[in-house]
């Protein structure tokens, strides 16, 4: 009996420390963030996950100590616990604007009617203004989440803006090493450079919990108007073209999961990140 317990323990220590080496990522992107406490997302997966390797590790050496000294096996933490406090201690600490705060706009989820609408262009310069207060929407809404990007669709507005920015690193995409600083891009459009096109995962926002395979071009050349009013035109490859393109769609009315052609490859997140298939494709094993 004591040797299975141990065992579990050992299971769930090993268990945390893989969670460790996903983190790493974004906690070296993410670290000036997390001193001021800005991406609360991340910081909340951090606490609960040294909280939870801390409470394993004590079941694991205490489990040890009962086998040679004890002839009964003393009280066992309750991790499920434990996250509940945390988790709800977590929420009450970072004191900022989430998706829990009402003063937010709301980011809308699939199946929503809207997301399926034709954005309408910007008229410039008159509307620069206008631009100018959905963007600050637009970041409310997203503030602390540790996102890539979105468009003004995901909060119900229906005019084409969007805003990324892309990291060199993520847990979850297969980037290119190279990060690009925060764009914000008003009345967007895009070419192909070729038909070589690409297939690899994405996930967004309004879908949430949720991954599935997209095809995207490879490279393209996208123009768009700054917050300045000026043209800028950008050449683009691989991850940094995807983000785009993804973005650019949802202006379309057209979200992610729609552009999937296998079924087979969309699903859960977390069932999806723990497949052989994608361990592979991200080095992992």
């Amino acid at each position: 009996m004591r040797f299975l317990v141990l065992r579990e323990n050992f299971i769930l220590l090993t268990q945390q420390i893989n969670i460790f080496n996903e983190l790493m990522p974004e906690v070296t992107e993410s670290r000036d963030n997390l001193m001021h406490f800005k991406d609360k997302k991340l910081a909340s997966m951090i606490v609960h996950s040294f909280l939870c390797f801390g409470c394993v590790a004590l079941n694991f050496s205490t489990e040890l100590f009962a086998m040679h000294h004890l002839r009964e096996i003393p009280t066992r933490f309750n991790i499920s616990q434990i996250r509940r406090v945390t988790m709800s201690t977590i929420s009450a600490t970072f004191d900022y604007p989430s998706q829990e705060d009402q003063t937010a706009p709301k980011i809308l989820h699939f199946g929503n009617p809207k997301l399926y609408e034709k954005s309408l262009p910007f008229k410039l310069p008159e509307e620069m203004p206008l631009a100018h207060e959905i963007l600050e929407q637009m970041k409310l809404a997203t503030k602390g989440m540790g996102n890539v990007g979105i468009a003004a669709p995901q909060i119900g507005i229906l005019k084409r803006i969007v805003m990324f920015a892309v990291p060199a690193t993520h847990p979850r995409y297969k980037t290119d090493g190279v990060a690009h600083p925060m764009r914000i891009m008003i009345n967007p459009s895009y070419t192909p450079l070729s038909d070589e096109k690409n297939l690899e995962w994405e996930g967004c926002l309004s879908v949430p919990g949720m991954m599935g395979k997209v095809w995207r071009h490879t490279h393209i050349q996208y123009e768009y108007t700054d917050l300045e009013g000026n043209k800028q035109t950008v050449k683009a490859s691989n991850f940094h073209a995807r983000v785009f393109q993804h973005e650019f769609n949802h202006l379309e009315g057209i979200l992610f999961p729609l552009l999937v052609e296998d079924k087979r490859d969309f699903g859960f997140t977390e069932a999806i990140m723990a497949s052989d298939e994608f361990r592979k494709s991200r080095g992992l094993g």
